[in-house]
């Protein structure tokens, strides 16, 4: 367990394969933001993690290798975020000081089931979907069997406050990480429990009914895209839409870049 004096109030981790970060100019760390960039290629060097998940388990073995010496703030990014908003350092920077989690990202997606998962995957990537709400004892937002409805951000780009973080006990992120970085590379062991699935066997004609290490990217990394404003952020299953971004960021009247946009003001004055 790490004990960490961080040398600022701000922490951003990144989640890179090799340890390179390309064109990346904001790369520097001030007394206001440290820079922590992990790497899933070379065991032998500094900060790796098994590649399990992509970001997925950089991000949930932070936080738990972390738990109790967490900075103020920390926000968690893929190796390359201006494919996902280019603005995220503004948004970063425009962050209101009482907001306890925010996404990086703007777009967000409504899904109703697994459907669209390509190759047959819908099952597998469904049961890792309900192993991670299961992991942070969760299973009740998604009930045996019913449809899986949920919204998300398109990009697993955030940030979340020490308190925020530790809503969820330590526990919670040792078994997600059991299922990630910590883990063989299955998300989920053995059959799949099909009696708790939406998903179901004649679905597609070639439905995956096993998880397999190589799967990682369409089952760990996807549920924790489609769940970290739930898991971390504490918020509902289709909450993205409903998000208040006015109430998480100051104005862009105020801070340049920021995605609180308040309603300009008519000429007599009102809204």
């Amino acid at each position: 367990m790490a004990s960490v004096a961080w040398p600022s109030p701000l922490v951003v981790v990144v989640a890179t394969y090799d340890g390179r970060v390309s064109d990346a100019p904001w790369l520097v760390n001030t007394s206001a933001v440290t820079y922590v960039v992990y790497q899933r290629h070379n065991p032998s060097a500094a900060n790796y993690v098994p590649n399990i998940g992509m970001e997925a388990g950089v991000f949930l073995r932070f936080i738990h290798d972390n738990y109790d010496a967490l900075p103020e703030r920390t926000a968690f990014l893929q190796e390359h975020p201006e494919m996902h908003n280019r603005a995220w350092y503004e948004w970063m920077r425009c962050l209101r000081p009482t907001s306890d989690y925010a996404p990086l990202v703007y777009v967000r997606i409504m899904s109703r089931d697994f459907r669209s998962v390509k190759d047959g995957l819908h099952a597998v990537a469904e049961q890792c979907w309900r192993n991670f709400l299961s992991a942070f004892g969760l299973e009740h937002m998604a009930k045996p069997g019913a449809r899986p409805t949920h919204a998300y951000y398109g990009g697993a780009l955030f940030v979340a406050s020490r308190s925020q973080l530790r809503r969820r006990p330590r526990e919670a992120y040792g078994r997600a990480d059991a299922l990630t970085a910590g883990g063989d590379g299955r998300c989920h062991v053995g059959a799949l429990n099909w009696t708790s699935l939406y998903a179901k066997r004649e679905d597609h004609a070639h439905t995956v009914p096993l998880d397999d290490p190589q799967l990682t990217k369409h089952t760990q990394a996807a549920a924790m895209e489609r769940l970290h404003h739930t898991l971390v952020g504490g918020m509902g299953l289709r909450a993205p839409y409903r998000f208040d971004w006015c109430k998480h960021f100051a104005s862009s009247h105020m801070c340049f870049g920021s995605p609180c946009h308040p309603p300009k003001a008519n000429r007599t004055g009102s809204v």
